[in-house]
């Protein structure tokens, strides 16, 4: 690079000349000495090192003021540069895909095929003209309008390492590929890289060889050692859950992020115990707890944010009032078939049952329709509203006293009640009580979920082996075998994905904390916390788009090696 130089300096460099010689004189001597011709064809400097006179004055006059100045302007110089650079080099790349579907045109003739005379088209296509090589490009024009700011040339060692940062910096910052910020930041030790391969093989042909690979050898070396940080940090691939054969993890984990539930670490989502303890992700955050309470809440037609007694209060109410009003638009004479629906849910209450009988007001209830179908009377909305008062009444007075399988007959008369209802009312308030009763269920399975003691239900939040608990205890088989509610697809996979690890492992090992442990791990657990975007992948689509990306992000850099 050539350098500005300080008449200041110089004079300090030969004070034996001070008082002797004029600064005029001074100047032709140092020029003749170390910047002719002259002083070329002596070999006093290399080849191609000559410079005029009027180009060594020019240097002289623009020689920074300062070290401070000089630092500046070479940040600021190689910012401009490596931006600039960066954007006739996006536009070339740009210009030549939209231009491709032209340039198929013209190799192959294509027009000349649709019955155009000969050789349109080589002229059909201006824009594939070889572009003029004195052209003005981004780079020129910046350079023009900060009167050459962009060529600037360090004075400093320091100087230097600062304008190439400054090149590295201001491509990243034009392709921030991955955010600004993050693009800016992993530019930085590739330029110092960079600086330092040129600066030990300046003035040799290896120059920019060595540049180059200064720049690019950190994201190749970070690829290289991409696989064996990937087993450090993953720990055995047999022993990931996300590796067994016919696993559905990566489907549980759509349906989580689908539902909202988003604070899912990398370990978790493949399912890697090894990699949820170095991420300190044994147990769900708190966060993700929260964000499965809203998306069962949401079922449940409530915008809460936690399953406080006043949110499951507001939603009860709120569910209430389209009950009530359909209710009010029921009314008839109950079909056999569907009085047998409420007989049949009685009698497995009766076989279930080692102790005790069926509730005097639950087998009234029934009796009732059953006597109505029988005698072809009529029950009217007053009837119906005051029975379903009577069923959720009871619902939570079972509830209360843990008797499930009354709780379970209670539900089922009234799912039959709703079924009877939905038959009676007209045809453009179906779709609200449809939407009701499935909110409606929702809310129950919220309910049991939130039941009980421990300061995640105190506030209002569902862990995941709770809400998949209440499910299965609301739908039995259906979720077991996979065939429930969208409520059931929620809790199977929180629970399959956000469950915390166990405190023993299964080789009977108490996961603990050490001194010995951490050190071991540090190196893990640090690519661990960087890698969280590129873990759940594999090997290959972790290694080579983020190759790419590092090597993209040294772009303005790279394009100002000389």
């Amino acid at each position: 690079m050539a350098k500005q130089i300080s008449l200041a300096d110089l004079r300090k460099s030969y004070p034996e000349y001070d008082g002797v010689l004029d600064d005029e004189q001074f100047k032709q001597g140092i020029y003749k000495k170390f910047y002719s011709p002259e002083a070329e064809k002596n070999g006093t400097i290399k080849s191609g090192e000559a410079i005029s006179f009027e180009e060594f004055e020019k240097r002289l006059a623009t020689a920074p003021a300062s070290k401070a100045k000089d630092l500046r302007d070479s940040l600021g110089s190689g910012l401009l540069a490596g931006s600039s650079s960066t954007v006739d080099f996006g536009a070339a790349i740009s210009e030549k895909i939209m231009n491709l579907p032209l340039e198929i045109t013209q190799k192959l003739k294509l027009m000349e095929l649709l019955g155009a005379p000969e050789g349109t088209s080589e002229t059909a296509f201006p824009q594939l003209a070889p572009k003029d090589p004195d052209a003005q490009t981004v780079r020129g024009a910046v350079s023009d309008l900060t009167g050459g700011y962009t060529e600037y040339q360090p004075q400093s060692f320091e100087g230097e390492y600062l304008r190439t940062g400054g090149e590295f910096l201001g491509g990243a910052a034009v392709l921030p590929i991955g955010g600004p910020l993050r693009s800016m930041a992993s530019a930085v030790v590739p330029s110092i890289l960079s600086e330092t391969a040129g600066q030990l093989t300046q003035d040799t042909e290896y120059e920019d060889m060595a540049r180059i690979a200064g720049a690019l050898g950190l994201p190749v070396a970070q690829a290289i050692a991409n696989p064996a940080l990937r087993r450090m940090a993953l720990g055995d691939p047999k022993e990931i859950y996300g590796n067994l054969k016919g696993s559905n993890r990566k489907d549980a984990v759509s349906v989580l992020n689908e539902q909202g539930v988003t604070d899912i670490s990398a370990g978790q989502q493949v399912g890697s115990k090894n990699l949820m303890l170095l991420e300190g992700a044994e147990n769900p955050s708190l966060l993700a707890k929260q964000q499965l309470t809203q998306a069962t809440l949401r079922k449940a037609g409530s915008n809460a944010d936690n399953a406080s007694p006043e949110a499951l209060n507001a939603a009860r109410l709120r569910i209430g009032k389209v009950f009530n009003t359909v209710d009010g638009m029921a009314g008839g004479v109950p079909k056999a078939s569907e009085v047998n629906v409420m007989i049949r849910a009685v009698q497995k209450a009766s076989g279930d049952m080692s102790i005790g009988n069926i509730p005097k007001n639950l087998k009234d209830i029934v009796k009732g329709f059953r006597d109505a179908a029988e005698n072809g009377t009529a029950i009217n909305s007053k009837n119906i509203s005051k029975i379903r008062t009577d069923l959720n009444e009871s619902m939570m007075k079972y509830a209360k006293n843990n008797d499930m399988i009354s709780y379970d007959l209670a539900y089922d008369i009234k799912e039959a009640l709703d079924n009877i209802v939905l038959r009676q009312i007209p045809k453009q308030l179906r779709p609200s009580l449809d939407n009701a009763r499935n909110q409606y269920r929702a809310y129950l399975t919220l309910e049991k979920g939130i039941m009980g003691g421990g300061v995640d239900k105190a506030s209002g939040l569902l862990s995941p082996d709770a809400l998949a608990g209440a499910t299965r205890m609301r739908e039995g088989k259906s979720y077991v075998k996979g065939t429930g509610s969208d409520m059931a697809d929620l809790a199977r996979a929180s629970q399959e994905v956000l469950s915390p690890l166990p405190a023993v492992s299964a080789g009977g090992k108490r996961i603990d904390e050490n001194l010995f442990t951490f050190a071991k791990d540090i190196i893990p657990r640090i690519y661990a916390k960087n890698a969280q975007d590129t873990l759940p992948l594999n090997t290959l689509q972790a290694t080579f788009p983020s190759l790419f990306e590092r090597i993209a992000r040294q772009t303005g850099g790279l394009l100002n090696i000389d």
